[in-house]
Formats: C-alpha cells, structure tokens, sequence
C-alpha cells in the first residue's frame, strides 16, 4: 500500500511523515512496520519492513504546493492544507480547490483507495465545506461537548462517538488534551 501525506507546507507533511515513523519504532505491536537497512528512510519518503521494491516509497509526503504529479498511492491524507495564510482571500481559496482536484490523478483507480482530509475549517467558505459538494462525508469532533442548538447546526456532521457521550455541553470531549471551559 502506498501512503502520500499531503499538507499545507512540505515541513508539515515531513513532520506527520516523522511522527508515524516515530511510532513504528516505539509501539512494540508495529515494529514489524520498521523499515528494513537497505530501505529507504529519508522523511519525506520511507518504506515500511514487508514492503516490496518499488519506485514509488511506501510513504511520501509532500507539501499541496509541492510534486504530486508522477505518484500514485491507495491513501492520500490532506492533513491541514487549508491554512489562514493560503485561505484568506477568494482567489487563494479557489487555487486551493484546484490543488486538491490532483489528487484524483495520484489515488490509484481500486476499489478501497480512499482521500482523507483532516482539518479545521479557516472561513465560512471553507474547502471542507466544498468536498461536501463533491461527496466526501464530513465528520465534527468538537473540542467540547455542544449543546442541543449546536447539535442541530452540526447535523449528521457531528461524529457519532461524540453524539453518544455523556457530557454535559461545554465539557471536554478529550480531557487528556483540552481543559474544561466551563465554570
């Protein structure tokens, strides 16, 4: 399986790209995932152990302003590519849309290929907001719980395991990560 990380900048994607491979070195269960010596493991492009050889790295992560074209992958992860600084005006926003119609070029044409964008909408007019036009599913998870109204507003975009919490509106969904706001 090829994995391509794309964000907002290169760092950014280099920076996830470290962070997983961080993981596979330090939680036991994916130490098999390891890339082997003669593999590569450069940042912005490592192999994982059980990998073949292939031209193409088994993860490559690249900036959305960067080289997709010439790849291919079975998982494209837009992690945060809408930013204040290349979201701010109409036109930004727009070549930004554009940006992201490439990733119908690189996803290898199989039936479990998949394009995940994570993200925090930066305007009302945001690119999350469009993929919805183009039939990606949409999931909320709030930092903390809504209430009754904000439920409504989120609709079927709230994820399902924070509509299933017992929470009291304003509480944390994740206290391990976010302090309570509420007094």
């Amino acid at each position: 399986m090829k994995i391509m990380v794309v964000s907002a900048s290169e760092t950014r994607a280099n920076d996830f790209s470290i962070f997983c491979k961080r993981l596979i070195t330090q939680v036991p269960f994916l130490s098999h995932l390891a890339p082997r010596p003669e593999q590569r493991t450069r940042n912005d492009g490592w192999d994982v152990g059980p990998a073949t050889p292939d031209h193409s790295p088994s993860v490559k992560s690249v900036g959305i302003g960067g080289m997709l074209t010439g790849s291919r992958a079975d998982r494209i992860i837009a992690d945060d590519i809408e930013i204040p600084k290349n979201s701010e005006t109409q036109l930004m926003r727009d070549k930004l849309s554009e940006l992201v119609k490439e990733f119908d070029a690189v996803l290898k044409p199989l039936d479990d290929a998949r394009i995940i964008y994570l993200g925090t909408p930066q305007t009302e007019d945001s690119l999350y907001v469009k993929i919805q036009d183009r039939g990606y599913v949409t999931r909320i998870w709030p930092a903390e719980m809504p209430g009754e109204t904000e439920k409504t507003k989120y609709g079927s975009t709230l994820a399902p395991v924070i509509d299933q919490m017992d929470l009291r509106p304003g509480e944390p969904t994740d206290p391990t990560r976010f302090n309570s706001l509420t007094t």
